[in-house]
């Protein structure tokens, strides 16, 4: 069972004990780069299986049908135009990537584990950098990780009961 409020904080519980876990659901992992000489914040995203890019940035680009259903993170439709390959430059470094382009994307673009297992992506938190190694020419680039934070993550021991009372009732 869970309560969620989608501006900061999702509550999950377990059954068989009072541990409550608190999940920030507003961070999200960016780099800078630039897309079409614009810079831009790019979002990493290591929960996506796939590259795309919003509709918006996607005029004068050839676009290749594509059928293939997406899915966002909360299990909505997203409504696929098409994929292309887009020039999208990340600390001096140029990459070609292959884009689904979303109709309305949350962000402008997202790059998630395909174009991090091609570019062979390294997130070092203890240092907030990001390593890509770009495929065709193997040039290595290292570029600062930049954190847009929610919540914290948290872990409290609660009354269970008293809990779902009064967090359900504040969140509605």
């Amino acid at each position: 069972k869970h309560c969620y409020n989608k501006n900061t904080i999702k509550y999950y519980y377990q059954e068989s004990c009072i541990n409550l876990t608190v999940v920030g659901v507003r961070s999200s992992l960016k780099i800078m780069g630039k897309f079409k000489n614009k810079k831009m914040s790019i979002i990493l995203d290591t929960g996506s299986s796939i590259s795309a890019i919003s509709n918006e940035l996607a005029n004068n680009l050839i676009i290749t049908e594509d059928s293939e259903h997406i899915y966002g993170a909360g299990g909505e439709i997203l409504e696929n135009l098409g994929n292309t390959e887009v020039v999208i430059e990340i600390g001096g470094q140029v990459f070609h990537v292959e884009v689904k382009i979303i109709k309305n994307l949350s962000s402008k673009i997202i790059l998630g584990t395909d174009f991090a297992s091609q570019n062979a992506a390294e997130l070092n938190f203890k240092t907030g950098k990001v390593s890509l190694r770009e495929i065709q020419t193997s040039n290595l680039v290292e570029v600062p990780m930049i954190w847009k934070s929610g919540e914290n993550i948290n872990i409290h021991t609660i009354n269970k009961e008293n809990w779902i009372t009064e967090q359900c009732a504040a969140l509605h």
